[in-house]
């Protein structure tokens, strides 16, 4: 999914004519060395998972392209990325011709995927579950998520990472339900508690 063909489509969803293709700068920054779990295939899975759920969004093509910038800007040091990303994809798509009303959705689907967030439209729900569904993945995906997003703060020290590792996903675990819209639940929630749980255990 992470093609010049669907980036392309999702385009001519939203009628978007870019001056300037961003496919190939797109491509190198979710390839740049420092990521492991924020790449190419992380937006390839979320993009997939939106063309099998689309029916339960109101501007799909707005989810898509929001989806392509979520974590385009992406250090592990700084805590403005989701900003950041939210900022380029903006400006993109305002010199692209979206109309101000389709910039701002995106922008703040973007900014919805802050983790905890609440979201504040049946948009927002859909690409918060969208983004965490690698939560209730079988825990052998699950695993090596946990160790790329162990590899991208390599920087930080042993008990730290695991204090502060521990302290999120127990943020998680404490929210009435992790997933937003019924078929995530019914699809990953269990699944999701039980890989939390398990990783709270040997943090």
């Amino acid at each position: 999914m992470f093609t010049p063909t669907t980036w392309h489509s999702h385009h001519q969803a939203l009628n978007l004519h870019s001056p300037t293709d961003l496919f190939p700068i797109l491509h190198r920054t979710y390839r740049s060395p420092q990521r492991h779990y924020h790449t190419t295939t992380h937006i390839a899975d979320c993009l997939t998972l939106l063309a099998q759920h689309q029916h339960l969004a109101q501007h799909p093509a707005e989810i898509a392209i929001a989806l392509w910038f979520h974590d385009a800007v992406y250090h592990p040091q700084r805590t403005d990325n989701e900003e950041r990303s939210a900022a380029w994809a903006k400006r993109y798509v305002q010199q692209a011709g979206l109309a101000n009303d389709g910039c701002n959705r995106i922008a703040q689907l973007i900014l919805a995927t802050r983790h905890p967030a609440q979201p504040q439209t049946s948009d927002e729900q859909l690409i918060i579950d969208i983004d965490l569904s690698i939560l209730g993945q079988s825990p052998e995906r699950f695993a090596k998520y946990a160790i790329a997003i162990r590899q991208e703060y390599a920087w930080v020290p042993e008990t730290v990472y695991r204090s502060k590792r521990r302290s999120l996903l127990q943020t998680f675990l404490n929210q009435a339900s992790i997933y937003h819209t019924p078929t995530f639940q019914e699809q990953y929630e269990l699944q999701a508690r039980s890989n939390l749980q398990q990783a709270i255990k040997f943090l």
